[in-house]
């Protein structure tokens, strides 16, 4: 019981997956970096917190220390 794969040569990406590209404005880059610092910073900020309210937390340590 052998399966046969067609060659990789065979397959076309751009017949499969063809939706067309995606562009952004400036704008809309630059809003999606803030968004991504501010989940960055709202991480940092809860680990922070976290740890000051629990300074015994194990896992906590293993960040810090």
């Amino acid at each position: 019981m052998s399966s046969e794969h067609p060659p990789a040569a065979q397959f076309d990406a751009g017949k499969k997956f063809n939706q067309g590209a995606v562009s952004l404005s400036a704008q809309d880059r630059l809003r999606f970096a803030k968004q991504a610092l501010c989940v960055l910073a709202l991480i940092c900020i809860g680990a922070f917190i976290g740890y000051a309210r629990f300074p015994d937390n194990s896992a906590l340590i293993a960040i810090f220390g």
